[in-house]
């Protein structure tokens, strides 16, 4: 059995000469030049489409895989070339925010990931690779160059999240069981550095491959921090649970004991610091806000939980009876409100009553969801975590967008699509049901993608008009059913 453990600025929105070197020091010159040169090749990576094209295609959120799609970050500091008999391979490291633990008799404790992208004969194939390294050999080391001692199992997935198969290494030899044409490459370029030389250092041949059956039951512990008396401390709040299938089978190489190779229950265990919120809601909204930050279950907290760790931030979300914009003098659906001074950890929301007891359940729920986001935002632009690589990553984004709805359009709108979807199919449940009777199919991903437009799309930011003139009617002709939706919320008691 495997077992993982998840070790005073007021800002609001309503929306020619060389010298050279004695002789004694030429070495030494050269030596440092030729690292030089490399550094540049390495710095001037922005500019080759190789790599351009790796983070255009990767899209993290779209993975079934929950550590990955939940738990990963890129680290492209790390990225390294090699070239070889034709092959030009980029390798780019990928950790955990939350590192694995894994206790199993087959499998070491680290659960490794790499981003590895193949350019041979002007094609290119990148990928994501999982990586469990076999006990009593070395682990992996984030390098296929330097795989001779390494022995274990490389799931291996597209850069959109479908798990093509996997590839089976053995001292450094990579086997492909499934014969899947699209790991050729992947498989090709690992056996490029695999030992040939004479017969004392000759890798021994793995003669047989076993299949695992894999079932995967995830855990997420969630803490806050309480104060008592005078000491402010950690403490658990809940626990929820899912269990789901990643991988049937798993294919896994020679050297664990017959008893190792059975079905296996993977057991993932994940801590995640929530962010501490004040509910002063009241009425339908107090009631959408408690579903949507149901424990077990938080839309909210897993909204949030893009930017993991412990936030020096807190949220108080409130009730007015009208949110009036401070630009346009009109009300508006909400606001969320940052005073941007030194030590200042508030952030506040507040939420039309009006505006949210005339529209939808799921509307409302979205006006919510909306306003969280943009505190999400607040949280990543005053952090005083300025070294955090997904901290960068969005401020980057963000100054490309020039504000927060074009920045939520960018990066946010899948996001709130998988909420949406989530909570209208799990929680508003009658009225889920009601729109499959009406119109004759489940609502599609494309209609919670035009839900979650809500509120953007009025504002024209560049997300939404770098859209097709066919994608924005679409989007449009499907928002406009929401209009039929029922007003009532079924109120937890």
């Amino acid at each position: 059995m495997f077992f993982i453990r998840k070790n005073t600025n007021f800002k609001s929105y309503d929306e020619s000469k060389i010298i050279y070197p004695p002789p004694r020091f030429l070495l030494l010159f050269l030596a440092l030049l030729l690292f030089s040169c490399t550094s540049d090749d390495l710095e001037n990576n922005s500019t080759n489409p190789v790599i351009n094209q790796l983070k255009n295609d990767l899209n993290l959120d779209q993975f079934k895989n929950k550590n990955i799609a939940e738990n990963l970050v890129v680290n492209w500091q790390t990225l390294s070339r090699i070239d070889k008999d034709g092959f030009e391979i980029y390798e780019i490291e990928a950790i955990e925010k939350n590192p694995s633990k894994i206790e199993s008799n087959l499998f070491q404790s680290e659960l490794k990931y790499e981003l590895i992208s193949i350019k041979n004969n002007n094609e290119i194939h990148s990928y994501l690779v999982e990586v469990y390294s076999n006990l009593n050999y070395a682990s992996f080391s984030n390098s296929i160059q330097n795989l001779k001692h390494f022995t274990g199992t490389l799931n291996v997935y597209e850069l959109n999240g479908t798990l093509i198969n996997q590839l089976v290494v053995f001292n450094g030899k990579s086997t492909n069981p499934s014969i899947n044409n699209h790991l050729t490459q992947l498989n090709t370029a690992i056996n490029l550095f695999s030992s040939k030389n004479n017969l004392t250092g000759r890798v021994p041949e793995c003669s047989t491959i076993f299949f695992v059956n894999v079932i995967v039951n995830v855990r997420t512990d969630h803490y806050s921090y309480i104060t008592v008396g005078t000491y402010t401390q950690k403490a658990l709040q809940y626990s929820s649970y899912s269990t789901y299938n990643r991988i049937e089978p798993m294919s896994v190489p020679c050297g664990g004991s017959e008893e190792s190779y059975a079905n296996h229950y993977i057991n993932t265990y994940r801590d995640v610091m929530d962010v501490q919120i004040t509910n002063e809601l009241t009425g339908k909204a107090k009631c959408l806000n408690d579903l949507l930050d149901k424990d077990g279950d938080s839309f909210v907290q897993n909204l949030l939980a893009n930017f993991e760790g412990e936030s020096e931030f807190d949220i108080t979300i409130v009730s007015k009876e009208h949110v009036v914009s401070n630009q346009t003098g009109n009300e508006i659906n909400g606001r969320t409100l940052y005073t941007e001074n030194i030590g200042s950890t508030l952030i506040t929301i507040e939420i039309s009553t009006s505006k949210t007891n005339e529209r939808a359940a799921l509307v409302g729920a979205r006006i919510i969801l909306h306003e969280y986001i943009h505190a999400d935002m607040y949280r990543k632009l005053y952090t005083t975590e300025v070294t955090n690589q997904e901290v960068l990553d969005f401020k980057k984004t963000y100054e490309a967008y020039g504000n927060q709805h074009g920045a939520m359009g960018a990066l946010y709108i899948n996001s709130m699509k998988d909420a949406l979807k989530a909570f209208h199919k799990n929680v508003l449940t009658d009225d889920y049901n009601k729109y499959i009777n009406f119109y004759g199919e489940a609502p599609s991903d494309t209609f919670y993608e035009a839900m979650a437009w809500g509120g953007l799309r009025d504002s024209d930011v560049k997300s939404w008009t770098d859209l097709s003139p066919e994608k924005k009617a679409a989007i449009e002709t499907l928002a406009s059913r929401v209009t039929g939706f029922s007003k009532t919320v079924p109120c937890p008691n």
